[in-house]
């Protein structure tokens, strides 16, 4: 699919067209690598006043935008090889995705947290910014793995499932909470 390396206007013409993919998925790691880039520059403006903490948030906050951006074409990779496939195997996949779109945002946004918190005053706003995107993110991505999680025979893991993603998404609400 290549979205990343496409222009945002050639990736917003597809989302917008009449395809199932990119979708919910895709645009919600979108959404979140844009939530973690903006925690990074805040992070960077702020390496001299915060020193050792700050350096780990910065290198943290990369690591996990690197991650969030290999799944915006990751989702709709994944999508596209169950429809062709019909496995379970390919749905697991297909939902594997989404749900690590959700754990890479949680983890964003407790970084985000520390960073309000401990950073640039003046770049406070930027910050709190790249956490609603990020929380965001959570919460659309949780959409696209709940409905291909519902798929599976194995409905003891859609429910697990199910509850770790409503924790992540309370856990991080109330992160970002603290911050306002």
């Amino acid at each position: 699919m290549a979205l990343l390396n496409s222009t945002l206007t050639n990736y917003l013409e597809k989302l917008a067209g009449k395809s199932p993919a990119p979708g919910g998925g895709s645009a919600s790691a979108l959404a979140a690598a844009m939530g973690a880039s903006l925690i990074e520059m805040s992070a960077s403006y702020s390496l001299k006043r915060s020193g050792k903490e700050m350096k780990k948030a910065v290198t943290a906050i990369k690591k996990i935008r690197k991650q969030l951006e290999k799944q915006i074409d990751a989702d709709g990779i994944a999508y596209a090889n169950y429809r062709k496939k019909r496995t379970v195997a390919a749905l697991k996949k297909a939902a594997d995705v989404p749900v690590r779109v959700c754990e890479l945002s949680a983890e964003a946004i407790a970084i985000g947290v520390f960073v309000a918190k401990k950073g640039n005053a003046n770049l406070k706003s930027d910050t709190v910014a790249g956490l609603c995107y990020l929380f965001a993110a959570l919460t659309g991505a949780a959409l696209p793995a709940m409905e291909n999680l519902k798929g599976l025979k194995e409905k003891s893991r859609a429910r697990e499932a199910g509850k770790r993603l409503m924790a992540l998404r309370k856990k991080s609400a109330a992160l970002i909470d603290s911050v306002r």
